[in-house]
């Protein structure tokens, strides 16, 4: 009888902290080769999961929810409730960075475009959809393709990782 004294808590001990997501890794990044003309910098943050498919959103969100400014969606990673964070900063130079912060060890993909006209959207237009604002993806190496997919573009995120993205203006 004693032996279930202790195997009993240890099981359950065990069963709580494998139910839980590890919210511990930090992205960070920095978006490079801002052209003059204001506006924000939109960083949408893709998680791997059902919504990946979508990647990358040059313009709304999909079930976009907002916290508190309108176009940006809530960072709440806890218990699946989203796939994509969207944040942005105002532009200042020719670079800015956002750190997404408390991230589940997951893949990711990074998509970011500059908002000049405040719309929380970069304009895509004919013929393939690129945006007329400047835009960029989290690709490791190399160029990214015109329409990048989520797997072209996802990132490995196991604790603190920093990231450099180069906008394209086309």
């Amino acid at each position: 009888m004693a032996i279930w004294r202790l195997v009993v808590p240890t099981l359950m001990l065990s069963a709580i902290a494998c139910s839980s997501e590890v919210l511990s890794a930090d992205l960070t990044v920095e978006v490079t080769g801002v052209r003059a003309g204001g506006g924000k910098i939109v960083f949408d943050l893709w998680r791997q999961g059902s919504d990946a498919t979508r990647f990358p959103s040059f313009g709304s969100v999909p079930e976009s929810k907002t916290n508190g400014k309108t176009g940006a969606r809530s960072c709440d990673w806890t218990q699946g409730r989203t796939s994509i964070c969207r944040q942005s900063v105002v532009v200042s130079g020719t670079s800015v960075s956002y750190t997404f912060r408390g991230l589940p060890n997951d893949k990711y993909a990074v998509s970011v475009f500059h908002d000049k006209d405040a719309s929380w959207d970069a304009n895509p237009g004919p013929p393939f959809n690129v945006p007329k604002e400047g835009y960029g993806v989290s690709v490791e190496s190399g160029p990214p393709p015109l329409i990048p997919d989520f797997d072209s573009a996802k990132l490995s995120i196991d604790g603190t990782r920093s990231i450099s993205i180069q906008l394209i203006y086309r």
